[in-house]
């Protein structure tokens, strides 16, 4: 056991000391590029371009090399019979010291290594790894390959990117402002064709670090599914089908939700990226607009402060004279980890009881109805004329508990008699019943 100091006058410094606290900062692989990419005519060879990256000595530090210009590899020849997963790595060769040029020039090097062909192939283990690079070389994945069996071209549908950067300060400066994960930029689903879709190259933020995403030209989806398509922090995409308008399946950890495409039994009804005026799936009466069912953001964006969003698009009638759940006006909502209070929107623009004299109410409750309400709202028509139109627009702060889950719930009531009406018009979006989540 002893005490260290490093960069003192006069003492010795090794690597260890001179790299240690530089790489207590950084904790991931890449700084800035380093991608693997389809060649410029694509054939058999991969590009990795240029970029910055570092790798963990296994020691307590991590070594820090780059490539200043793009850096072909050859994927070995495809199998007969059946595919297999090669894995692109750098690595350092720890025998290669430069000791009269500067920056040891060629001790980063870039590697395929080679998998095993198989009917359901695996990528290459650590050991496999290891032996491929050279013992005791540490070494990082940047992407995996897929070489289908008779495979002459690599294409960039076939390259997952496995590299995982480092926020730097320019990128934190992006996320300080946002509470949430989001979709920087790309990330856009499209058809192509009956039930496939494709995925364009993007970047997504998952904890506070910058995930990009390939170009997938082509994906299939799951016939009369509700398909749910997740992105992890390696980039990679997951697609999970349930049975249509049923509840949204969980989202795993390290994961961001960019979409949903809802199926019929050969093409794609609709794809949601979380927009408000999004018309499936619809999961107990609840359209799924901006959130999913369990609370999930679909699809967010940087500095998006809407957590969750519902509208009823028709008419809603009560003749009860306690508070009734406003069918559709349901959301759980995901509270982010820094997010101490939301605002909850309630808006109609006309609504009336057709009674002279009576009320219509409106009440946000944090929970289920009936339980614990935070505010509520009166209209009243005058004494002689039933249906006197009447605005609603109530939006109250309320506290929450950070990475929480919660469901908020609107409900309606008409006192004094008569039945309280909420009305929509035709425009869609123009007068709808809407209610929304908020950060405060």
């Amino acid at each position: 056991m002893a005490e260290y100091l490093s960069n003192r006058d006069g003492g010795k410094t090794d690597e260890h000391g001179l790299l240690r606290a530089l790489s207590k900062v950084i904790g991931n692989d890449v700084i800035e590029g380093a991608q693997v990419v389809e060649n410029t005519s694509p054939n058999m060879n991969v590009l990795v371009k240029p970029g910055d990256v570092t790798i963990d000595s296994g020691s307590g530090y991590r070594y820090a090399g780059w490539l200043d210009a793009d850096k072909s590899l050859t994927i070995t020849t495809a199998n007969a019979t059946n595919p297999r997963k090669d894995l692109i790595v750098a690595y350092i060769d720890k025998a290669v010291v430069q000791s009269t040029t500067s920056n040891n020039i060629n001790a980063l090097k870039l590697a395929v290594v080679t998998g095993t062909p198989a009917g359901s192939p695996v990528e290459p283990n650590s050991t496999a790894i290891q032996t491929a690079v050279g013992a005791g070389n540490p070494y990082e994945i940047l992407a995996l390959v897929d070489v289908p069996a008779n495979d002459t071209i690599i294409t960039s549908d076939q390259i997952t990117d496995r590299r995982l950067r480092v926020p730097t300060l320019e990128r934190i400066r992006q996320y300080i402002d946002t509470e949430t994960d989001f979709v920087q930029e790309g990330c856009n689903i499209t058809v192509v064709s009956g039930l496939n879709v494709s995925l364009s190259a993007g970047v997504v933020w998952i904890d506070g670090v910058p995930v990009d995403v390939s170009l997938i030209s082509s994906i299939a989806m799951t016939a009369s599914r509700d398909n749910y398509v997740d992105i992890d922090k390696k980039g990679t995409v997951y697609v999970t089908p349930v049975t249509n308008n049923t509840a949204s399946p969980a989202l795993a950890s390290n994961r961001i939700r960019i979409g949903i495409v809802v199926t019929g039994a050969g093409s794609v009804s609709v794809i949601n990226q979380g927009e408000p005026l999004a018309t499936l799936p619809v999961v107990s009466n609840e359209i799924l607009n901006i959130s999913d069912s369990v609370g999930n953001m679909i699809c967010p964006q940087k500095g998006q402060r809407v957590l969750a969003y519902r509208r009823r698009t028709t008419l809603f009638t009560t003749a009860s004279s306690s508070d009734v759940l406003i069918t559709g006006l349901s959301a759980t909502v995901r509270i982010p980890s820094n997010v101490r209070r939301v605002k909850v929107k309630l808006s109609n623009r006309a609504a009336f009881n057709n009674t002279a004299g009576a009320y219509v109410g409106l009440s946000v409750y944090k929970g289920n109805v009936g339980t614990t309400k935070i505010y509520q709202q009166y209209g009243a028509g005058n004494a002689s004329s039933a249906s006197v139109h009447i605005p609603f627009n109530m939006d109250p702060i309320i506290d929450v508990t950070p990475g929480s889950t919660v469901t908020f719930q609107a409900g309606a009531v008409a006192l004094s008699g008569g039945t309280s009406s909420l009305t929509v018009e035709a425009t869609a979006g123009q007068a709808d019943i809407i209610f929304s989540i908020e950060v405060a």
